[in-house]
């Protein structure tokens, strides 16, 4: 794993500051699982022969295997303000851009997706375990009720009333990215495929409600023997 930081931090007052935050990584030999006796393509001569034929090792099936060769690059910025305590308020405010390209798109970064040894990161993309974009605010206020505050109280009011301190988080988030799949229609039984894209259609064009949140006619099968 190879990473690098910087950052900016700027007094605004004597009680509020904001900071410019950079981190970026790259990681190498990621685990990946793929299959080292998958079959070619049934395209060419191949296109007539039995799903065995065209494996290195015709007389064996799968050859089921982890191999190091998964890579992943992230990149994030985050904007924060915060304050010490000010009128009994302190805070904590970020915004987080990040962007994490993968080798795999497995929700754990380094699985399984495609298993063909020949063109193992051939599903490279947005890793679906980082959102693009999140926002969190976090803050606790003192409660101006009690001894020495500025709604002062003492003896049985104070133990009831007194010392009392508010805080929460609050948490905006983006989805993960999703990966549209179709059954393998490869000609290989080396499990899902991508969808194809059709040029032109609009995802967005959807009710966007829990039956259809994206524009699914934008996808089709991909032919077989590809």
């Amino acid at each position: 794993v190879y990473q690098w930081s910087a950052s900016l931090e700027h007094r605004l007052t004597s009680y509020w500051s904001a900071s410019i935050d950079y981190l970026g990584s790259h990681t190498i030999h990621n685990q990946q699982f793929v299959d080292l006796n998958a079959p070619a393509l049934p395209q060419g001569n191949l296109a007539n022969v039995s799903l065995q034929d065209p494996r290195r090792f015709p007389a064996w099936g799968q050859w089921l295997t982890w191999v190091n060769w998964g890579y992943s690059n992230y990149n994030s910025s985050t904007f924060s303000v915060r304050n010490r305590e000010w009128r009994g308020l302190t805070l904590l405010s970020s915004f987080m851009w990040a962007k994490n390209l993968s080798s795999s798109i497995s929700p754990i970064a380094n699985d399984r997706n495609n298993f063909d040894y020949r063109q193992w990161d051939l599903w490279r993309g947005k890793a679906a375990l980082t959102p693009d974009r999140r926002f969190v605010t976090a803050f606790s206020y003192r409660l101006p009720f009690g001894k020495g505050q500025k709604y002062g109280m003492s003896g049985a009011w104070d133990a009831v009333l007194g010392g009392w301190i508010l805080s929460g988080i609050t948490e905006f988030s983006t989805g993960v990215p999703q990966t549209v799949m179709d059954l393998d229609n490869s000609g290989t039984g080396n499990g899902n495929q991508h969808a194809n894209r059709i040029a032109g259609c609009d995802v967005n064009n959807a009710p966007r409600d829990r039956f259809q949140w994206f524009n699914t006619t934008c996808f089709a099968a991909p032919a077989f023997g590809t």
